[in-house]
């Protein structure tokens, strides 16, 4: 079943690659974004394909003790949601961590059915989509029919960067062919350019460095050639919106760490805003949350104090600390500790950039229900159980 993931993954690019940007909050079938249908649908069809095929879930201690956290966060979730008469958009969360986690574990646990390198060729094809949907998206942007190179038009670009900035990383994990490798970098590192996403060109660089930093004499002559290639980049009118990008980022940090304010004129007011309601948010509701959800947590938005229109602060860890408390969020870490540790012990550099990555995302979106995010990190693991000693893991 895993094989077939590139199928679905293809169903976001090119039944809908003619359509203009989608807005995810508006696209959604019962709930549920259009983006998210297709790997839900894989991920559906793989519970069901291991329950009739008669393929147990091999549970090692690891995937025990991610269980027994999964099974008391539920608890707690359920509680809290008993003790604030939260809405029913908690439910929908509540299910959808539970159905992530539970993917997970079910593709990952998979390694004594599927060889390494069906797996590592089925990667390599999802790959070609990516190439072949980056491409498209560069070229659209490139002739005026798009804003930028976002090819995934059912997710904003920020979730787009994510997904590809993820499979970046699992794709360097099975490479063995360099030049090809430098190649397709090459391709990954022009769609970020042309992606009006700050995040996103910021991670990529940060999984660069991770997959090239070793004081080697050829890693430093490539390092000196992609350091002028940015430069360039940066120089150029393509270059232009990149720096203005970050020029912004630069400036709401500031504000952030700073006692500076921003005014409503500004760039980023509305962002940098909601950043300081969620710390005021987490200050009010520090032991038992605001309940999971947009619609709960808004309950406690306080517009008087923050004059903005009102909405979550783009961040998982304040979003997901106010709305689970402090216990919660404590669990929830856990939890994902215990599912992406061994990614980062046992990915090589590949395996590090993916998780540094995510982390370093997180801090400016709250994508940690995005089904690919779950979907690659259980490959990985997978792939490193069939790549590494499984009695050690």
């Amino acid at each position: 079943m895993l094989r077939f993931y590139p199928i679905f993954f293809a169903l976001n690019i090119i039944p809908v690659f003619f359509l203009s940007q989608q807005n995810p909050d508006i696209a959604r079938f019962f709930g549920i974004p259009y983006a998210y249908l297709s790997s839900m649908c894989f991920g559906v069809l793989t519970f069901l394909y291991v329950i009739f095929s008669g393929r147990r879930i091999t549970v090692n201690k690891r995937e025990l003790n991610i269980i027994i956290l999964l099974a008391l966060l539920i608890f707690y979730m359920a509680l809290q949601y008993y003790i604030i008469d939260s809405s029913a958009s908690a439910i929908v969360n509540i299910l959808s961590i539970v159905f992530f986690i539970l993917l997970f574990v079910s593709i990952s646990s998979q390694f004594k059915y599927e060889s390494y390198s069906n797996i590592s060729k089925m990667v390599e094809r999802c790959n070609v989509f990516f190439i072949i949907g980056m491409i498209a998206g560069c070229l659209k942007y490139l002739v005026g029919f798009s804003s930028d190179a976002n090819f995934l038009m059912f997710f904003n670009r920020n979730a787009t960067a994510l997904i590809v900035l993820l499979f970046f990383s699992l794709y360097s994990f099975v490479n063995t062919t360099r030049k090809k490798y430098m190649l397709f970098s090459l391709i990954y590192f022009s769609f970020f350019v042309l992606l009006d996403s700050r995040a996103g060109i910021i991670g990529f660089f940060m999984v660069l460095s991770v997959m090239f930093f070793k004081f080697h004499l050829k890693n430093i002559i490539l390092g000196i050639f992609v350091f002028f290639a940015i430069v360039i980049t940066l120089s150029s009118g393509f270059g232009e919106h990149i720096t203005k990008r970050l020029d912004r980022a630069t400036e709401s940090l500031h504000v952030l760490v700073s006692d500076d304010t921003i005014s409503s004129g500004e760039n980023d007011f509305r962002r940098v805003t909601l950043l300081y309601s969620g710390v005021d948010i987490i200050k009010n509701n520090y032991l038992i949350g605001t309940g999971l959800g947009t619609e709960n947590y808004l309950k406690y938005f306080n517009t008087a104090k923050f004059q903005t229109v009102p909405g979550q602060p783009h961040n998982f860890y304040l979003s997901y600390s106010a709305q689970l408390g402090a216990l919660g969020f404590l669990l929830f870490s856990m939890l994902i500790y215990s599912c992406f540790s061994i990614v980062f012990k046992y990915g090589n550099r590949a395996g590090k950039a993916f998780v540094l990555s995510l982390l370093f995302y997180l801090t400016f979106n709250e994508y940690i229900l995005l089904p690919e995010v779950w979907i690659f990190s259980g490959l990985f693991v997978f792939l490193i159980y069939k790549r590494g000693s499984i009695e050690r893991l």
